[in-house]
C-alpha cells in the first residue's frame, strides 16, 4: 500500500483482506503521510500532505502499528521517510525556489532524527 492506504474507506477491512489475500510467512509494505510529524505540527492547515478530502484518513505511527497488528500482521516495523513537499506549494509563492530547499534540508534531519513526514512500515502474516 503505497500512498493509499489513506485513500480507502475502511483501512480496516482493506488490511484484513490483505491478510486473506497473502500465504503464510508473506509481507506486507505501507507507506502513509505521518500525521504525528513535527512537519504537521508545524504546518497545521498547510501541511502538503493534508489533502483533504482525498485522503480519508490520516495515520501516525501508533495508530498505524495498531491497525496492522489488528489485521493479524507481526514484526512490525516502521520507519520514517522524508520524501515529498512539505507544504501545499501556494503558501511561498515566489519564495518557493528559496524556500524548498530549506524544507527538504529541514524533511531530511527530522526523519534522521525520527521524525519523518511519512511513515514506511513492514508486517508478516505468521
Amino acid at each position: 500500500f503505497y500512498h493509499s492506504l489513506e485513500h480507502v474507506y475502511s483501512p480496516s477491512s482493506t488490511l484484513e483482506a490483505a491478510h486473506k489475500l497473502l500465504k503464510s510467512g508473506g509481507e506486507l509494505l505501507v507507506a502513509v503521510p505521518n500525521f504525528g510529524s513535527g512537519e504537521r505540527k508545524l504546518f497545521g492547515k498547510n501541511w502538503g500532505w493534508l489533502q483533504m478530502p482525498t485522503h480519508l484518513y490520516h495515520f501516525d505511527k501508533p495508530a498505524l502499528e495498531r491497525l496492522v497488528a489488528a489485521a493479524g500482521f507481526v514484526d512490525v516495523h516502521t520507519q520514517y521517510s522524508f520524501h515529498g513537499y512539505s507544504v501545499d506549494t501556494g503558501i511561498f509563492g515566489v519564495f518557493r525556489r528559496v524556500a524548498e530547499p530549506l524544507l527538504k534540508i529541514f524533511a531530511l534531519g527530522s526523519a534522521m532524527l525520527g521524525d519523518g513526514k511519512a511513515l514506511t512500515l513492514t508486517a508478516r502474516k505468521p
